[in-house]
């Protein structure tokens, strides 16, 4: 009995791992025989494509978004340092020609100064962030899509389009190649 029991473990060890072997195919529609693997990891391809596709829009559009607040940014900020220079040549004159009480008015110019450069501000830091998030999708993209190179996943086509013209009595083609 003693010998018995480590043989019928072992046979009913084998008989598991065969049966298990045995429905590790599955049928395919059209009769050829898939490995469940990519069965199951087919869903987990389309996430992944999806993911890329998401990511790598996002990335772009957030980068362009981030572009143009930061030539807003940049523009604003050149203009608030010609309203500074425009500015303080004005107040020195008036300061010089003044005559009379009003002269410790420092008139409404430095309220325009100070707006440019808070608008400047205001474009140039949601700026840098905008754009960081979108160079973060984009490599997040690039890690999607090197998963889907290594799978043999990306497509790529190559599509042959006959031309017909019987008015001039010719024939062609159109290749086309999708990626």
């Amino acid at each position: 009995m003693r010998f018995i029991c480590p043989f019928v473990i072992l046979f009913a060890v084998l008989l598991a791992h065969a049966q298990e072997a045995d429905t590790a195919f599955v049928s395919a529609a059209d009769g050829d025989s898939v490995v469940a693997e990519d069965v199951i990891l087919g869903d987990n391809i389309r996430k992944i494509q999806t993911e890329y596709y998401r990511n790598l829009a996002g990335g772009e559009r957030q980068k362009f978004v981030g572009t143009l607040l930061y030539v807003g940014g940049g523009i604003f900020t050149c203009l608030s340092v010609a309203l500074t220079v425009a500015y303080v040549k004005s107040y020195r004159e008036f300061k010089r020609t003044c005559q009379g009480d009003l002269c410790d008015d420092a008139g409404s110019g430095i309220t325009l100064v100070f707006l440019a450069y808070g608008v400047s501000a205001g474009m140039l830091v949601p700026a840098y962030f905008v754009y960081a998030r979108g160079e973060e999708k984009l490599k997040r993209a690039d890690f999607y899509g090197n998963i889907l190179r290594q799978r043999g996943e990306v497509s790529m086509s190559i599509r042959l389009f006959p031309v017909v013209d019987p008015v001039e009595r010719s024939l062609g083609g159109i290749l086309a190649l999708d990626f």
